[in-house]
């Protein structure tokens, strides 16, 4: 924790002392300063040291507030665009921030790794798997690694929604089902892939029976009740997706559907891994540069890692002790 507050004071330190700062605050210092000497040239008229013209008929006239206006107007622009650049920044160092804190958690459970923020599985994957119906997703904090020996992937992944804006009342009732579509097909959680040790090059999807899971194709029907009742099976192998799923432990999937409580779990085997698809499985941290570190977030982030990990044991012992 100590060590998380000092670097939040260090980024906060350098993300204030910008030179964005000043390219702000110089034009307001000279609008400020203008005005401070307009008002008081009104008060004290020996203060007017240019040359004062007739005023006009609206009752402009003195020369000080035209090149006051002047010079005014090209501050004004600075301050505004240089305030959205400072704002920018701020959040480019926030996400900075939350990147190093975030990497600092993860190192301490895996030791070979690479972390990449801006990089995800990518859209295109999560459409191949066909679990959910064909969307854009944003897929982001890709970190690939070995994990006892066994190679591993996750992220974070997102449905990208698409906002349309109309004026006529029938647009907005189609943007409002369209709105309503979303929100009940979006995925926002973590897909997470491993490598089980099995060779195989079939694919095998197990999908829950949400609302945005696949439905249409043909099911395969196995022989355990409970697994058929939870799940929905497609595969272009059936004898294939038989012998992986029960040396997966069908009885062990079902468990953790369980575990996870409001979040819903699908399965894809699928390029030689084994892949979980956690919908509504909140797993991020973004801590702000402004609050102290709180650590009840970090337990909470921590605690997710551990849950995840916990599940990747599972198949990798499983695995270990069937091997000759």
């Amino acid at each position: 924790m100590e060590e998380f507050e000092i670097e939040r004071k260090k980024m906060l330190k350098g993300a204030i002392f910008n030179y964005r700062l000043y390219c702000f605050l110089i034009p307001l210092f000279i609008i400020v300063i203008l005005l401070i000497y307009d008002y008081l040239c009104d008060y004290f008229p020996s203060l007017v040291i240019l040359y004062k013209l007739p005023y006009d008929e609206y009752g402009y006239g003195n020369f000080v507030d035209k090149i006051g206006a002047l010079i005014a107007i090209p501050c004004f622009a600075l301050i505004f665009i240089f305030s959205q650049l400072y704002y920018y920044h701020f959040k480019e160092k926030r996400l900075n921030f939350s990147y190093i804190i975030k990497e600092k958690i993860i190192s301490e459970f895996f030791k070979e790794y690479v972390y990449t923020p801006q990089k995800g599985l990518g859209s295109d994957f999560i459409n191949e798997t066909e679990i959910y119906a064909y969307n854009i997703f944003i897929t982001h904090d890709l970190i690939k690694g070995l994990y006892k020996g066994s190679e591993f992937e996750f992220c974070i992944v997102e449905t990208y929604e698409e906002k349309h804006y109309s004026s006529s009342k029938i647009g907005k009732i189609i943007e409002l089902a369209k709105q309503v579509k979303y929100e009940l097909s979006k995925f926002q959680g973590v897909v997470l892939g491993f490598d089980i040790g099995k060779k195989f090059s079939s694919k095998t999807i197990i999908v829950d029976r949400s609302y945005n899971t696949k439905i249409d194709g043909k099911k395969e029907i196995l022989d355990n009740r409970e697994f058929n009742e939870e799940f929905r099976i497609f595969s272009d192998d059936e004898i294939e997706a038989r012998y992986l799923l029960d040396f997966l432990s069908m009885e062990k999937i079902i468990k953790f559907q369980k575990e996870i409580g409001h979040q819903s779990a699908s399965f894809a085997f699928i390029n030689g891994k084994f892949y979980l698809f956690l919908n509504g499985y909140h797993f991020d941290y973004n801590p702000s540069l402004f609050n102290k570190i709180n650590e009840t977030d970090i337990k909470i982030f921590v605690d997710q890692i551990k849950n995840v990990i916990s599940f990747i044991d599972f198949f990798i012992n499983k695995n270990s002790k069937s091997k000759i």
